[in-house]
C-alpha cells in the first residue's frame, strides 16, 4: 500500500509542478517559470555536433599523455596508428607531451588531439584481446586485482589479460554456485 501511495504522490507532485507551478507568475523572475524556460531556449539554442564522432568527442574524458616513439602509453597498454606518425618524437627516449580523449566505456580506441594541425588521430590498442569490451572501471579493478595478487604496480597487457581471465572465471564459478544453491 505504501509503495502505491508514494508512486501516486510522485505523480501528483509532477502534475502540480508541470501544470500549476510552472504556469504561475513569480515576481522575482517577472514571469512564469515556463515562460522563462522558453525564453532561455530561444536565446541559447542547443547546437548538436554534426556527426557521431563529434558526440563522442564532446562526451569523452580527457587525459594527458606522453607520446613515445612507439605510440601512446595509456592504461597499461600501447596505442598506435600510422596516422600518429606526424606526432611521434624523432628520437627514442624523448617523449612529446599531448593529450587524448577516450570513451570510459571502451578502452580499445583513443583519440589523440593534435592541436597544431587541428585534428584528432584515432589510435588503437596493440593488445586488442585484453582491451576488447573493457571499460575504464573494469580496467581499474583488473589492475587492483593484479596488484593484490603480485604486489606489482606495473604490469604488461599480457599479465593484465591473465588477471582479467582469472577474475571472469571466479565470477562465473560464483554465479554457477549461486544457481546451484538456489535450485537445490
Amino acid at each position: 500500500m505504501s509503495a502505491w501511495w508514494v508512486g501516486s504522490f510522485l505523480t501528483l507532485a509532477h502534475i502540480w509542478v508541470v501544470d500549476v507551478y510552472a504556469h504561475t507568475f513569480h515576481r522575482a523572475i517577472r514571469s512564469t517559470p515556463y515562460e522563462k524556460w522558453q525564453d532561455g531556449c530561444r536565446k541559447h539554442m542547443l547546437r548538436l555536433p554534426g556527426s557521431e564522432e563529434g558526440v563522442v568527442m564532446l562526451l569523452a574524458k580527457t587525459k594527458s599523455c606522453t607520446i613515445q616513439h612507439d605510440g601512446v602509453h595509456a592504461f597499461g597498454n600501447v596505442y598506435t596508428s600510422p596516422d600518429l606518425a606526424p606526432l611521434l618524437p624523432r628520437r627514442k627516449g624523448r617523449g612529446r607531451p599531448g593529450f587524448f580523449k577516450f570513451d570510459p566505456a571502451d578502452l580499445i580506441v583513443l583519440r589523440v588531439v593534435d592541436e597544431e594541425r587541428g585534428v584528432t588521430v584515432k589510435v588503437y590498442v596493440k593488445d586488442q584481446e585484453y582491451a576488447r569490451g573493457l571499460s575504464e572501471g573494469q580496467h581499474r579493478r583488473v589492475r587492483a586485482a593484479h596488484f593484490e595478487e603480485t604486489g606489482k604496480c606495473n604490469a604488461s597487457s599480457r599479465d593484465l589479460h591473465a588477471t582479467r581471465v582469472k577474475m571472469l572465471e571466479r565470477e562465473f564459478d560464483a554465479a554457477a554456485r549461486r544457481r546451484k544453491s538456489s535450485a537445490g
